[in-house]
């Protein structure tokens, strides 16, 4: 009985532990599902449409460097595009397309390339190209660029993928961190475990660094994704070096030998031309003269002109060339943001217009254009900088000189481009003046120490300093402050120092400006003004000097003190 019993305890000690191994691999199961549940890699794909925000099977996605620009691009006919604002804004803006009169243009050094939509070849001004696919083309009212002549023409280098559509652009070339995925693993839209997949990578793929995020890396594949993976699953970071082969052409510049020193002279009708000799007593070191001559009559691109042929012979008799200034304002013509954008968004407009200013400064016997256009509105941008690189073309063919006026840079007046009108150009001109003016909230400098070397750095990180000529100005304006509000009136260097003497005031230097500065009160009414006089000057020649800079410019003739010259004639002498 007591070997039965034996047995039976024996049976139910196997059979409980039995039941205690299964319940511990109960639990394991449980751990593991619970674990993979909460804290595992999931095998969830992200929606790849939607991560390239891709609405149709003809749409692209655009990745350009680290940035997904969403559904910029368009396949048709298994040619990858890419839409127009896309390309200007962030790839090359010399590409440029007139909607009004549907042509694609993009100016070489020895031609403009001009492309038709749907057009399946272009001239590059020595032969013909065929692409065999159209070149660009119009869907929803959207211009789109095919990505080989993209390639073609800009510093760039491009992937195209499918499954789904993507184009994978690089613009930025140099050192970058990469990474290499040591075993199998996936690549993840954010930094974390619960994260949907966006593709499964491979041992030896090869991923950019651009930062990283806890204990993650977050990575850029070379087909166009960009997301986040594991650093357990990578290799260290080591430095590669990203090139292109793409060689940006050489655009030739006419430029004068020696120092320049331009004045403006604001001429308002044709008798004021016989006046020169007047306006030139005493001066010295003007190589340059700039009469205000031509302006736009109209938005069909009407020129009008007071130009007159004996003005430049006698400046030609004096050593000075004649760089003619034209202005879309302060004429009987066009005079608002609304109207040069009308004259200059089309192509054949821009092109009449180029051809009768040709014809009048070629009449005239001019050395040069100096274009002063100010109503450039942001929606203008394209179109103004596309105008000055056809004026350059036309220019150039008749060897004449090409400079453009600038306002100091600012955020705000960026869609100038002075960094591709500077490609084109042969010299940029910087407006030196006008810190404080129409507008201001506060009464303040003309041309501030600060303000004019601020306009020279930001200039020259665009344009070569050896073509660009900073123009000071030869008035000041005297503040009113009062309870009816600020306002101001302009002055020539002596009235300003006249209405200092007779208000009984006394300038002092001005540390912050480099400007001389008088205050005074009368009536209720409080007189602020910093004024331009030989000592303002001389600093700005200082600091040109200092910049290596092309020249000097003065606006205008006639507003200056005879004392200045000499102190222009020494910076001249400098070079």
């Amino acid at each position: 009985m007591a070997s039965k019993r034996s047995k039976r305890r024996r049976r139910r000690r196997r059979s409980g532990g039995y039941v205690f191994l299964i319940v511990l691999l109960l639990l394991f199961i449980a751990g593991v599902i619970l674990y993979s549940k909460f804290f595992g890699y999931t095998k969830e794909t992200a929606d790849l449409n939607d991560y390239y925000s891709l609405e149709n099977d003809r749409q692209a996605g655009v990745v350009i460097n680290n940035s997904v620009m969403g559904a910029r691009g368009l396949v048709t006919g298994g040619v990858p595009y890419v839409d127009y604002d896309t390309v200007a804004n962030y790839i090359s803006s010399r590409f440029y397309v007139d909607t009004n009169e549907q042509l694609l243009l993009y100016a070489l050094p020895n031609a403009i390339i001009k492309v038709k939509p749907e057009s399946k070849s272009y001239s590059d001004g020595n032969e013909k190209i065929k692409l065999g696919y159209p070149i660009w083309l119009m869907e929803d009212d959207t211009p789109y660029i095919a990505l080989d002549f993209i390639k073609a023409y800009s510093p760039i280098n491009a992937v195209f993928a499918e499954d789904p559509n993507r184009i994978m652009i690089t613009t930025k070339f140099g050192e970058v961190q990469t990474a290499e995925v040591k075993r199998k693993t996936q690549i993840r839209k954010l930094a974390g475990v619960k994260s949907p997949v966006l593709k499964e990578l491979k041992k030896g793929d090869k991923l950019t660094w651009i930062d990283t995020v806890d204990d993650w890396y977050h990575v850029r594949t070379e087909d166009g994704f960009i997301g986040y993976v594991p650093q357990k699953f990578l290799t260290d970071q080591e430095t590669r070096q990203i090139t292109c082969d793409y060689t940006e052409p050489e655009y030739g510049h006419l430029l004068e030998d020696g120092t320049i020193c331009l004045v403006f002279d604001n001429v308002t009708n044709t008798v004021a031309n016989e006046a020169l000799g007047d306006r030139m007593s005493g001066v010295r070191g003007v190589n340059v003269i700039a009469p205000t001559w031509f302006t736009v009559l109209n938005t069909n691109g009407k020129v009008g002109s007071i130009a007159s042929r004996d003005y430049v012979k006698r400046a030609h008799r004096s050593g000075m060339k004649v760089w003619a200034t034209f202005r879309d304002f302060d004429s009987e013509g066009i005079n608002s943001n609304k109207e040069t954008y009308q004259l200059l968004s089309r192509t054949s407009v821009r092109t009449a217009m180029i051809k009768d200013l040709m014809s009048k400064a070629v009449v005239a016997g001019v050395d040069g254009i100096n274009v002063d256009f100010e109503k450039i509105s942001s929606k203008c941008g394209r179109s103004y900088v596309q105008f000055i690189r056809e004026l350059s073309f036309a220019c150039h063919r008749r060897g004449l000189v090409l400079s453009v006026d600038n306002y100091v840079p600012k955020l705000y007046n960026g869609h100038y481009g002075r960094k591709e009108q500077g490609v084109f150009a042969d010299y940029i001109v910087i407006m030196g003046y006008d810190e404080h003016t129409y507008g201001s909230e506060e009464a303040g400098s003309v041309a501030s120490h600060e303000f004019v070397e601020d306009g020279i750095e930001k200039t020259i990180a665009d344009v070569p300093s050896e073509r660009v000529i900073n123009a000071l100005p030869f008035y000041t304006r005297i503040w009113e402050e009062s309870s009816k509000g600020l306002t101001f009136r302009s002055y020539g260097m002596a009235g300003a120092a006249a209405a200092v003497k007779e208000a009984g005031a006394k300038a002092k230097w001005d540390k912050k400006t480099h400007q001389d500065y008088a205050e005074w009160k009368k009536d209720g009414v409080t007189y602020k003004v910093w004024l331009e006089n030989a000592k303002s000057i001389e600093d700005k020649l200082d600091l040109m000097s200092e910049y290596n800079l092309a020249g000097v410019g003065g606006w205008r003739l006639g507003q200056e003190t005879s004392n200045i010259w000499p102190l222009i004639d020494a910076y001249l002498m400098e070079e």
